[in-house]
């Protein structure tokens, strides 16, 4: 008896032979059959007897081979050889030395030199090609067909003899060998094809039985009813060999009948042949017969033309499903290796189009093998996912039938509703199977289908699978494939009308909106799935894990650069760079700096693997919905957002954490809006009231909404600060956008986003959210700035002064958009007081008639005349300059409510009519900033002053952009200048008047009206020079006139009388009159029709009306200009005289070095009066006048 030790080690033992094939022998439980069936003892007289000969075999085997080679002959050597009796017989005896050295080496043990024998009798006794061209061109019309053929085609008793030898033997030779499975499998097919081409029938007529040839004949020894008892009696081919139907008679070929017999017996024994197969063959062996079975079944399928006169192409597939049927009870290993040697044929096989009888059967046979081979999966394994491989293949392939979809779907159909719990892995591929289907219907003239809302049957089958795993109540197999679900119903979600025909978008518009919407309410299901597990364990999934650490190591962020900007212009901060604002914290130039946030952990760091594994599906889900919202059926977009919103805010309290809400926020959701808004721009651009949109309006302003929620709930959390940096980032790059939706949309949530999270904001939040505003101000900026560059300081060249500046149109507009752009652009260049345009005048013929054309600034930095490259030249659309300067007025605004703390009821009233819509409740921001966040918003007011300033100081800018507007004035940008100066003022008052304040604050506000007092002392000064200097270019015509008129001949004096103008006009036409009377009469002259016009006269008379006008508008806009700085000067100084005593004589002394200096060099007669006013309350204040007055 063996120890429990020793039977481990035998079952081992063999376990490695029935995997490797080592001996070359059987499968273990069959040896020890055969060892129990036979057991022969050999004694060592034997032993030795057969070593001598295999020693003697050895030596002799290349003259063995020359010899038995020389009288092998194929069929047509035969043919042409047939009157040769000697050739004939050498044959004959050569084929009986071959099968009896072939059972002699399987005796012996050297069945590995049986593969050149296998190879010789299979050769010379079985020419198939010959035999199937004879069958595809022979006439079955005959009524004894059957009898010609057995004629034509004789069978040899040597050559049944050998194809007996070789299925007898093909086993044991086969294990040996490898090489003679393809001459075993060959064999068999010539059987197969024999019988068909003797005894088959063709067309649809019945199948004769192939005993019934010789029914008819009565003379005949048998008779239909013998032939049939007598094929009863051979049902086991081993007790009735082949010898003993041959006849007595010495002619070597067969027969009909005994042909007949013969078929029968060898048909019989290959059956038996491939039952052997899949019981004793080894593994090794059994892959080396799969590999040979499909090559053959491939020549099969590659070779044949699918004539009905020959063998069905499917024998071999079905054979090969036979074979995987019968091996099913081996290990798992051994079906794990057998597999993959069979599928690709199976799909070769299903993707034939041009043979669907073919493509059912490989589908079918894969169905039979699947089911067999299906297993309960332990932990860990994934058998079932390489079962289910080619069925996702052959859908892939895109070379698979609509009628091959729908069997597989029902294929697949039938498993879930069976195997739902059994297939485990099995899910990946067939999500991926089902994601392969295409979504429009497959059968568009389904009379099925006669309701555009209904989904096609596939379409039904489909969503009834997702509805059956996610009724799984097995978790570890959900978290399995749970990943391939998603995207699987992300790819129903899509919609794919784009590419149909017009007749029938609305039909598969209605078929992707119910699908979408199904596909849509399954991925709301999983949403509720995932949240439940993050609270139980499960077994990790190493997919998963490795997907999430992939995403720590290449994860998507919000891209902070912007295009938009280039390097002709210098930074901003180099326009306020100056001796005031170098020693501010900050100065100007660490505003250019990249504002940068510390990226934080990953907020799975501390799960563990099972939780990371639900969360990487989780981020999947919202990544899916995300990427996949732009493409989904526009109805569903809005109920996405809303999900997704939803999700992301309720994460803030559940389970995953705060952090893992911010980071689906910072590294998936934000960055697909920014995806959106730029692939837009670059193909149609934003239009308005498209629902395109409208859905990134509703998205963007939800998830500032939500972002709000999370800086609200934890504020010192740092992913908040990311978020917060990146929703900056986001809503700058839709202020810089040429579109007026999405310019007001950026700016309405930036106020939104600042005004109602601003009171919870840290200081590094505060930080964050004015260096933003300072980028937003830059990028407002930057069109007006790019324009300005081309024109100097005082310049009147309209054409520009660096480069050529000119206008053209482009045709991508429409005409409500060319009238809203000329609103837009009035309200912008324009005061309140200038816009006073009728709607008939918007109309009116000018550039902004043209319909469907806009206008561009083509900025060339060559002059006119000089080569100039594209990469020097610069379209710059009108409407871009327009957009930004409106989105810069709404800034303005939101600095406003961020700086002003004061309501507007008690501010002065100058000053209170310019901002009273902006700070009509004050939100108390103020008060939460640092001196360094307040510094840094006057840095963003001051570069809007300034660059309100420069343009107004470039009169050919100015008329140029009058000439675009159609104005009657001059354009100018004073109510963004005004507007940006009264906002520091009143935020530097209020910080001067505090009692405990700071006496630089005081200080500072008191340069800064110096500095305006002192700028509107110069501009008066010039405006003067300016009008002296045009009214002395100016020739005033006199209405007086001097004639010279003799009062007496003797007077040495000449006197002079002063007649009027008329008198001298009325004498001026006399003589006309008389001269005309007296003059011959004129021949008129015929103009010249091919003289052109005196165009120099005429371009120089256009300039001197140009240069006129110019000239007019450039006084016009010096009165408003001066107007502009009196009103800021007057509003400043309203803030004093609404202070009561006490706070007037503490900043009496900020005031009044500033009244003074605008009183000595402003003529204005407002401020003359105030200051005027000023020192009347001083008189009444200090009693200067009294002392005087009593004495």
């Amino acid at each position: 008896m063996l120890s429990d030790k020793e039977k481990c080690c035998c079952a081992l033992f063999d376990a490695i032979e029935d995997f490797s094939g080592i001996n070359a022998s059987m499968m273990s439980a069959e040896q020890k059959l055969a060892k129990i069936a036979h057991r022969n003892v050999v004694s060592e007289n034997c032993e030795a007897l057969k070593r001598w000969t295999k020693a003697l075999l050895a030596t002799s085997w290349e003259g063995l081979i020359v010899v038995l080679s020389r009288f092998l002959l194929g069929k047509e050597k035969k043919k042409n050889k047939a009157l040769n009796a000697k050739v004939i017989r050498g044959t004959q005896i050569s084929l009986c030395a071959l099968q009896s050295l072939c059972r002699l080496l399987i005796q012996l043990d050297m069945g590995s030199r049986s593969g050149w024998i296998f190879e010789k009798l299979v050769e010379n006794v079985c020419p198939l090609e010959e035999l199937r061209i004879l069958s595809g061109i022979d006439d079955r019309s005959s009524s004894s067909w059957q009898m010609e053929r057995i004629d034509k085609w004789k069978v040899s008793k040597q050559d049944a003899l050998s194809l007996e030898m070789v299925l007898d033997n093909a086993v044991d030779c086969g294990l040996a060998s490898a090489q003679c499975w393809k001459h075993v499998i060959r064999s068999t097919e010539y059987v197969w094809e024999l019988e068909r081409y003797l005894f088959g029938s063709g067309g649809g007529e019945e199948r004769k039985s192939r005993w019934s040839l010789l029914g008819r004949d009565t003379s005949s020894q048998y008779n239909m009813v013998n032939l049939r008892q007598s094929s009863d009696d051979m049902v086991d081919p081993e007790e009735h060999p082949l010898c003993s139907f041959f006849d007595a008679s010495g002619d070597e070929n067969l027969d009909a009948v005994g042909t007949a017999k013969v078929l029968c017996v060898l048909i019989a024994k290959a059956e038996k042949f491939y039952e052997k197969v899949a019981k004793w063959l080894n593994l090794d062996a059994l892959c080396q017969f799969m590999k040979s079975l499909v090559l053959a079944s491939e020549n099969r399928l590659r070779n044949s033309n699918f004539n009905s006169k020959m063998t069905d192409p499917c024998t071999l597939i079905n054979r090969i499903a036979l074979i995987i049927l019968k091996i099913a009870s081996r290990p798992l290993v051994h079906l794990m290796k057998v597999w993959p040697t069979i599928t690709n044929h199976f799909i070769e096989a299903a993707c034939t189009r041009d043979h669907e009888q073919l493509t059912r059967a490989a589908i079918s046979c894969l169905h039979d093998c699947q089911s067999a081979l299906l297993i309960q999966e332990p932990s860990g394994f994934c058998f079932n996912q390489m079962l289910f491989v080619p069925l996702q293949t052959i859908l892939c392939v895109d070379m698979s039938s609509e009628e091959t979809q729908d069997q597989i779907v029902s294929v697949l159909s039938s498993f879930v509703h069976l195997s739902s719990e059994k297939i485990g892995s099995g899910w990946r591929p067939l999500f991926g199977a089902l994601k392969a289907i295409r979504t429009s219907p497959l059968n568009n003239n389904s009379e099925s289908i006669r309701d555009a809302s209904h989904l096609s049957s596939v379409h039904a089958t489909v969503l009834d699978v997702f509805s059956t795993f996610l009724d799984i109540r097995n978790p570890n197999i959900l978290s399995l494939t749970m990943y391939e679900c998603i995207n699987c119903l992300l790819h129903y979600l899509q919609a794919t009308s784009s590419d149909t025909e017009v007749s029938d978008i609305n039909r598969i518009e209605a078929q992707d909106n119910a699908l979408g919407e199904s596909a849509f309410m399954n991925l709301q299901k999983i949403d509720h799935i995932l949240q439940k597990f993050f609270l139980i364990e499960m077994a990790p999934v190493p997919s998963l894990l490795h997907r999430l650490v992939l995403r720590e190591r290449s994860g998507d962020s919000l891209d902070s650069s912007l295009a938009l900007l280039d390097d002709v212009v210098p930074e901003l901060s180099a326009v306020i760079a100056d001796g005031d604002t170098a020693e501010t914290d900050p100065s100007p130039l660490e505003l250019d700096q990249r504002l940068e946030v510390p990226f934080p952990d990953f907020p799975w760091k501390d799960l563990g693997l099972s939780h990371r594994c639900t969360a990487e599906l989780y981020l999947s889900l919202i990544e899916g919905l995300t990427g996949v919202v732009v493409t989904c059926p526009k109805i569903l977009q809005s109920r996405i957002f809303q999900h997704i919103s939803l999700t992301t805010t309720n994460l803030i309290n559940a389970q995953a954490g705060l952090e893992f809400g911010a980071y689906t926020l910072s590294a998936l959701i934000l960055p697909m809006l920014q995806k959106w808004l730029r692939r837009e721009m670059l193909t149609d651009g934003w239009r308005d009231n498209t629902l395109d949109a409208r859905n990134f309006k509703q998205a963007v302003g939800m998830f500032t909404e939500v972002i709000v929620d999370y800086v609200k709930a934890d504020n010192e959390n740092v992913w908040c600060n990311k978020i917060l940096l990146d929703i900056f980032t986001l809503l700058n790059e839709c202020v810089a956008q040429p579109s007026e939706i999405i310019a007001r949309l950026g700016c309405s949530c930036l106020k939104h986003l600042i005004v109602s999270a601003g009171r919870e904001f840290s200081e590094t939040q505060w930080t964050i959210a004015v260096r933003s505003l300072w980028k937003t101000t830059c990028i407002c900026l930057h069109p007006t700035r790019r324009l300005m560059h081309h024109f100097f300081v005082g310049s009147l060249d309209y054409n520009g002064d660096v480069g050529n500046v000119q206008i053209a149109l482009r045709q991508d507009s429409t005409s409500g958009e060319a009238v809203r752009t000329k609103i837009i652009a009035h309200q912008v260049f324009l005061l309140d007081s200038q816009q006073g345009v009728p709607a008939a005048e918007l109309h009116s013929p000018d550039l902004f008639s043209q319909a469907d054309r806009s206008i561009i600034f083509v900025l060339n930095m060559d002059k006119p005349g000089e080569a100039s490259s594209q990469e020097r030249i610069l379209k710059l659309p009108f409407r871009d300059v327009v957009i930004s300067l409106l989105s810069q007025q709404l800034i303005l605004q939101l600095l406003a409510t961020i700086l002003i703390s004061e309501p507007a009821s008690s501010i002065p009233s100058g000053t209170s009519s310019l901002l009273r819509s902006i700070i009509a409740e004050p939100e108390q921001l103020g008060s939460k900033l640092s001196r360094r966040s307040i510094s840094t918003l006057f840095h963003c007011l001051d570069s809007t002053f300034q660059i309100a300033h420069e343009f107004d100081s470039r009169p050919g800018l100015k008329f140029l952009m009058q000439k675009v507007l159609n104005a009657e004035v001059a354009a100018n940008l004073y109510k963004q200048m005004v507007t940006a100066y009264t906002i520091k003022s009143l935020v530097l008052y209020g910080l001067a008047r505090k009692p405990q304040g700071i006496p630089d604050d005081r200080l500072k506000y008191k340069k800064t009206l110096e500095k305006l007092c002192m700028e509107l002392g110069k501009l008066e000064k010039s405006t003067a020079e300016d009008k002296i200097a045009v009214l002395i270019r100016e020739t005033v015509p006199q209405k007086m006139d001097f004639v010279l008129k003799e009062v007496s001949s003797t007077e040495t004096e000449h006197l002079f009388r002063i007649v009027s103008k008329q008198e001298v006009d009325g004498n001026l036409e006399d003589y006309k009159r008389h001269k005309k009377q007296s003059l011959p009469p004129s021949h008129p002259i015929r103009a010249n029709p091919f003289a052109g016009t005196p165009t120099a006269a005429t371009a120089q008379d256009e300039q001197k009306i140009i240069d006129e006008q110019q000239t007019k508008s450039r006084l016009k806009d010096a009165d408003v200009r001066i107007a502009a700085f009196v009103e800021m000067v007057l509003a400043s100084f309203e803030l004093l005289q609404a202070e009561d005593e006490e706070g007037f004589k503490r900043l009496l002394g900020v005031f009044y070095p500033s009244m003074a200096l605008a009183n000595r060099n402003s003529a204005s007669l407002r401020i003359r009066t105030f200051v005027s006013d000023m020192l009347e309350k001083l008189d009444g204040m200090y009693k200067l006048c009294e002392e005087q007055t009593e004495e």
